[in-house]
């Protein structure tokens, strides 16, 4: 795997901010004609919780082995703690949803298709990716909540049940996967729901066997 951190500015916050990146790469098990058929690669957006960066993910999770064995790219921005809002006089909400999704497809081999995006996240990350599939149900496949949490629990209860009443009907958000409420310190669950969440979403399987 290729896992890159990338810096740049940020028009918006009008400061520098950063997203760790995965991207598949020919090894042992991938062939490198296979990858270079791929053009761009099906993509996991991966918000984190309170008090973390991107790099939660890398640290904590084997996030890379999923994303090498689903052939697929994973972007983890760094929020810091703006809890998925425009808030305390900056726009992380606008940030997010506005340059984070951009730049990436700008930078790396990421696919610009609704059905190759989906996003995810974990504690606050999984308000902030529910919020994103719900005002901008045209960009993502598929939104995933590990252990939910959010200080105005209402408003998060509210985006949840948005997707419920969507089940079954011709549908205007994303599919939504949750997993159950979990202490965001626990990481073997983190991971544990995260693997669950890869193998449940629409990726290329099976070009990779760890054997």
């Amino acid at each position: 795997m290729a896992w890159i951190q990338c810096n740049y500015h940020s028009d918006i916050l009008g400061k520098t901010m950063g997203m760790e990146v995965i991207i598949p790469e020919p090894d042992i098990f991938y062939k490198r004609e296979e990858l270079l058929k791929v053009g761009r690669f099906p993509v996991v957006y991966l918000l984190h919780g309170r008090n973390g960066t991107g790099i939660d993910w890398i640290r904590n999770t084997s996030v890379e082995r999923y994303a090498m064995e689903n052939q697929t790219a994973v972007v983890m921005p760094s929020v810091d703690n703006g809890c998925y809002e425009n808030m305390g006089g900056s726009a992380y909400w606008t940030y997010l949803t506005e340059e984070v999704k951009a730049k990436a497809e700008v930078y790396f081999p990421v696919s610009k298709r609704r059905e190759e995006c989906f996003v995810a996240g974990a504690g606050e990350g999984a308000y902030g990716a529910l919020k994103w599939g719900a005002e901008f149900p045209g960009r993502f496949h598929t939104a995933g909540c590990i252990s939910p949490v959010w200080e105005d629990e209402q408003k998060l209860r509210e985006c949840q049940r948005k997707y419920r009443e969507h089940e079954g009907q011709d549908r205007k958000l994303p599919e939504l996967l949750e997993y159950a409420e979990a202490p965001q310190e626990d990481g073997e669950y983190c991971d544990r729901s995260l693997g669950e969440l890869f193998r449940a979403l629409p990726l290329p399987r099976n070009l990779y066997k760890n054997w």
